[in-house]
Parts: C-alpha cells; sequence; structure tokens
C-alpha cells in the first residue's frame, strides 16, 4: 500500500507515520510513506501513485479542502482522510468524498479502525488502473470509467462517461493491457468495454448512445467474448 501524508507540522506528521507503521507491523502488511510538508508540492508533483492520502486541512499556500478538490480532478479513488483539530471544517470533505476525518490529537485505536476502512476499500475494489499521460496532466483511470478507446493517427483516444483522454500509445498494446477485464476489439483499431455494451447486430455495436462498427475479421471473438463476459456477470450475480 502506498501513502502519502500531507503535513506541515512535522511532530503531527510522525504521529501519523508512527501509527501506519505500528498497524502494519501488527496486521503483517507492507506499506509505502511518502511525506509532504508542503501541499502545493504534492499537489502540483502528483502522478497518481498512491493508495491512500492524509490531508491536513490548515495547510500554507494552499488549504487542505483545496487540495482534495484539485486531488479529485485527476483520482478519483484514491482513498482520503482528513486531518483536523476542527470537526467543522473536516466534516465539508465529504465535498470531495472523502472516506472520513481524524480529529487532533490523534488516538491509535481510532486511527487503526478508520485505516481498516481503507484496506477494506481497497481489497472490494480491486480492479485495473491505468495511470495515463496527456499532454497536459496525468491522471488515473480505473477500467469501470472506460467506454471505449479508438486509435486515432499516434495516439489513444480514452472515451469515458464525462470527457475524452488523448495519449500516445498503441491499440495493440491497449488491448494486451486490458483484454482480461472485459474489454474486445470490435474493429481494427478500437476496442470496447464490454460493461457498456448495450446491443449489437451483424455491423455495428451499440453503447449506450454511440454506434460503433463491428467488422468481419472481429466478430466472431467479440460476440464470444461478451456473451462469456455476461455470463460471468451472471454466476457473481446468482
Amino acid at each position: 500500500m502506498r501513502i502519502a501524508i500531507v503535513e506541515d507540522n512535522p511532530a503531527d506528521a510522525a504521529v501519523v507515520q508512527n501509527y501506519i507503521e505500528r498497524y502494519s507491523k501488527e496486521n503483517d502488511r507492507m506499506v509505502y510513506i511518502h511525506t509532504f510538508t508542503d501541499s502545493l508540492t504534492f499537489i502540483s508533483d502528483y502522478k497518481c501513485n498512491f493508495d491512500v492520502v492524509f490531508l491536513d486541512i490548515k495547510m500554507p499556500n494552499l488549504n487542505g479542502m483545496d487540495v482534495g478538490k484539485h486531488l479529485r480532478e485527476f483520482d478519483k479513488r484514491v482513498c482520503l482522510f482528513f486531518v483536523t483539530s476542527l470537526a467543522q471544517y473536516a466534516i465539508k470533505g465529504y465535498e470531495v468524498n472523502a472516506m472520513d476525518y481524524l480529529l487532533k490529537p490523534l488516538e491509535y485505536y481510532n486511527f487503526a479502525q478508520k485505516f481498516r476502512k481503507a484496506e477494506q476499500f481497497l481489497a472490494t475494489n480491486k480492479q485495473k488502473y491505468l495511470t495515463i499521460k496527456t499532454n497536459e496532466y496525468t491522471l488515473k483511470l480505473s477500467t469501470t470509467e472506460i467506454v471505449y478507446i479508438e486509435k486515432y493517427k499516434n495516439y489513444l483516444i480514452y472515451h469515458t462517461p464525462d470527457a475524452q483522454y488523448e495519449v500516445r500509445g498503441t491499440i495493440n498494446e491497449a488491448i494486451k493491457e486490458l483484454e482480461s477485464y472485459g474489454f474486445g476489439e470490435c474493429t481494427h483499431g478500437c476496442i470496447v468495454n464490454f460493461k457498456y455494451v448495450t446491443s449489437f447486430n451483424a455491423d455495428t455495436v451499440q453503447i449506450e448512445k454511440q454506434v460503433l462498427p463491428l467488422s468481419r475479421r472481429d466478430r466472431k471473438k467479440f460476440v464470444d467474448s461478451l456473451i462469456a463476459f455476461c455470463g460471468e456477470g451472471a454466476s457473481n450475480a446468482n
């Protein structure tokens, strides 16, 4: 588990780190901890590579609440805990989908209970995460967020329900990375997340409001994989 502590007070940061190390030792967990004393450095250098973030609300330059808002623009899945001495500020953390908050001074038993929530969340939400780099920024995408990917010249365009991201890459690399997560190639240069398929016929695939071509070359493999995916979903539901 990769953990970030964003705290300008060295004593408070040390308490969080000591509690994490104590918990990991008691529960036989492996952790990597990185401490940031400046919120601007943390958010400007953020590479979507942490599982859990402990974020102090009262920080110089950029307060923790604003850091949390920026963080969610790039990473919607990281487990975010606000750390503060004022509960009324911590409650606002739910506006940025914080998992919980910790009140100073911290107490180990309470900390351990809340840290266990993060463990359980990560364990039950195992899925493939892609860290993609556009020309402007780096962000983390879950496989469940990707509707389809299409090739455009030397780029791949990742389509999600809310946005599109243009990234350098090849369609073969994307297929290799995503095929085992419920994706299939409907035509050369286009792979689809089976989760979003609503219907298909001999020549097209309907993905919500989008219609994509289904080529003769890829039809059999695509349909077989889609049926297998739907069968697994039915089995899991039962």
